[in-house]
C-alpha cells in the first residue's frame, strides 16, 4: 500500500506536454525507487486529449537477462 505515483490525481489535470512529461516521470521514479531489478531502457507516454487518456509503453530488462520486455497500458479517468 505504500508504493504508488500519484498518477490519478494527475489523471484530473488538462492534458498538455507538461502533464504527459509528469507522468513519464512519476513512472520511472516509482520503478526506479521501488524495483531495484527492473532495468528501464524506455518509457513513452502518448497523451489523446480528446479521450482523456494516456497510452503508456513502458519497455524494459529484468535483472541480467538480455531480453528487453515491453508492457502497454491505457490510463484514463473514470468519473
Amino acid at each position: 500500500p505504500n508504493i504508488g505515483s500519484s498518477l490519478r490525481a494527475i489523471l484530473f489535470e488538462p492534458i498538455d506536454p507538461i502533464t504527459t512529461l509528469e507522468v513519464r516521470d512519476r513512472i520511472i521514479t516509482t520503478i526506479r525507487n521501488h524495483e531495484p531489478r527492473v532495468g528501464i531502457l524506455i518509457v513513452d507516454v502518448v497523451s489523446y486529449p480528446d479521450s482523456n487518456a494516456y497510452e503508456v509503453t513502458i519497455e524494459f530488462s529484468v535483472g541480467t537477462k538480455r531480453e528487453r520486455d515491453r508492457v502497454t497500458t491505457v490510463l484514463e479517468r473514470i468519473r
